[in-house]
């Protein structure tokens, strides 16, 4: 762990990984920031990768989410999400629809048979129209 200050603002620095930006500033002069980038174990995923910044939100669920899942894998949920959103037609303003909604995300993540294929790896970008 490294700790360190920066316009008297204090870093600290783990040994999850740090990212490297060089940025050119006003007066010409380039300034070298360091950004910390912690890692999970994706339960999503089954693979190291980055985690999410933040709780996506409070509650038991939330925590757990921050703590096992990346923020590749959160994308997939919010696809999934739009998805199932759209297809059952759900109004969130209904607290029924949001616990139908975190059942199924609880399920997507941590349920029976929720673990990606070993092989699997993210779609690319759809080709754009010509």
């Amino acid at each position: 762990m490294i700790h360190l200050k920066i316009d008297d603002f204090p870093l600290t620095i783990y040994d999850y990984g740090i990212q490297r930006l060089s940025i050119l500033t006003e007066g010409g002069q380039m300034a070298r920031y360091e950004k910390t980038i912690i890692v999970v174990h994706c339960a999503k995923l089954n693979r190291e990768l980055e985690a999410l910044p933040r709780r996506p939100f409070p509650g038991a669920l939330g925590e757990r989410i921050y703590n096992e899942i990346s923020a590749q894998g959160w994308e997939l949920w919010q696809q999934q999400s739009t998805i199932l959103i759209n297809h059952y037609g759900l109004n969130m303003a209904d607290p029924r629809a949001n616990e139908f909604l975190f059942e199924q995300m609880e399920e997507f993540f941590f349920g029976e048979g929720a673990q990606m294929p070993e092989d699997w790896s993210p779609p690319a970008a759809a080709p754009s129209k010509k």
